[in-house]
């Protein structure tokens, strides 16, 4: 799988928290068994600790949905969304809305620092503003991006750089 060859450290920490997840389920069905439990599928789901592996790459990922789209960040207090991710995994719990701030933060910084680093790299580098509008002239928009061959990984990178709102009116 893509996981298993691209990201091997995240693919073993999965497999190893599955292994956990089965040890436990048997553990916990019996002791349901052995205490004469007469509900032998109700399984007591523990959640992770804050230091938990798991826990941090499902709050990074989460971190990377919540920043990567145009959703608020108060989601993670919604009921359906919670219940949508305890359905993926009994065992996770979403961070409140000020530590999702903070891990959104934090891989922007990362992300900052990466592009930064990588453009320092750059023998050139491209420039490309663009101006455009919404339907209905509602509102415009500036674009600046950033395209450059990093030697350091032989590739060609485009990097957006800034957007903002412009506000009307204005000329092109």
């Amino acid at each position: 799988s893509h996981l298993k060859r691209k990201h091997h450290d995240v693919y073993l920490l999965v497999q190893e928290e599955d292994r956990q997840d089965k040890v436990y389920r048997l553990q916990t069905q019996l002791q349901n068994s052995q205490s004469g439990n007469k509900n032998k599928n109700v399984v007591k789901t523990v959640k992770y600790g804050r230091d938990d592996d798991r826990k941090k790459i499902l709050d990074r990922q989460v971190a990377i949905f919540i920043g990567g789209t145009s959703i608020a960040n108060s989601v993670v207090e919604n009921e359906l969304f919670q219940s949508m991710l305890e359905s993926f995994d009994a065992r996770y719990e979403v961070p409140g809305r000020y530590q999702m701030r903070q891990q959104i933060d934090g891989i922007v910084d990362v992300m900052r620092e990466n592009i930064m680093s990588a453009l320092s790299k750059a023998r050139r580098i491209n420039f490309c503003a663009d101006l455009w509008s919404k339907r209905g002239l509602t509102s415009s928009y500036l674009g600046l991006t950033a395209q450059f061959f990093c030697p350091t990984d032989n590739c060609i990178h485009c990097v957006v750089l800034a957007v903002r709102h412009l506000v009307y009116p204005h000329t092109g």
